[in-house]
């Protein structure tokens, strides 16, 4: 059965719901590459928002299902890299919010999971199909379940179809709906400070 589950910041100055949500609607994982691993360090999230492996549990599921519905002007955007990806998180206390492509119009979203409701989260969600990337995982990594990335991957190919197909443009709450722009404009992280961040991973 499909139910809301609430997200909030930490601070509550952003709040948002996904929407009629359920098992089926998305893939949870838990990533543990390096960006997402820097990216946790750069809002200083690691003893939080990463597991003891220095994995990001993230439920990829289509933008149009998370409604912000306060705060967005909290809102803020950064380049890790020079991918054509962007993260997303709160600027009001550094709460770590998903992954989505640099435009709108592809209709993907990575929700990061730390901000969801905790007692309805996996029952909205589901299991999650395993860990990916383990390869830069820290710490001891057996019986940790392993996702297929294939898998993985066609679940999300097989959402942007079926939202193409669709006819209709969703809404994405990241960016703007005249021209798929982001919604605050991105700040790229210098390459000096990502290497800092690299480094601090390497420390632990």
């Amino acid at each position: 059965m499909a139910q809301d589950l609430p997200f909030s910041c930490d601070c509550g100055a952003v709040k948002a719901r996904l929407r009629h949500i359920k098992p089926g609607h998305g893939t949870r994982i838990t990533c543990h590459c390096r960006d997402c691993q820097a990216f946790i360090y750069y809002l200083g999230r690691e003893t939080t928002a990463l597991d003891p492996h220095h994995g990001m549990e993230v439920f990829q599921t289509r933008p149009s299902r998370f409604e912000i519905l306060d705060g967005t002007d909290h809102l803020a955007a950064i380049h890790m890299t020079d991918k054509p990806t962007l993260r997303w998180y709160t600027s009001c206390c550094k709460t770590p919010l998903g992954t989505t492509l640099a435009r709108g119009n592809f209709p993907f979203l990575g929700l990061v999971t730390y901000g969801l409701e905790n007692n309805a989260r996996d029952l909205a969600l589901g299991p999650s199909k395993g860990h990916v990337h383990l390869k830069e995982a820290d710490a001891e990594q057996s019986g940790l379940k392993r996702a297929a990335l294939p898998l993985v991957g066609a679940a999300i190919f097989t959402r942007v179809l079926r939202a193409k197909l669709a006819g209709k443009k969703e809404k994405n709450p990241f960016f703007t709906p005249e021209n798929g722009a982001p919604i605050t404009e991105p700040y790229r992280l210098p390459k000096d400070a990502r290497r800092g961040l690299d480094e601090k991973i390497e420390m632990g």
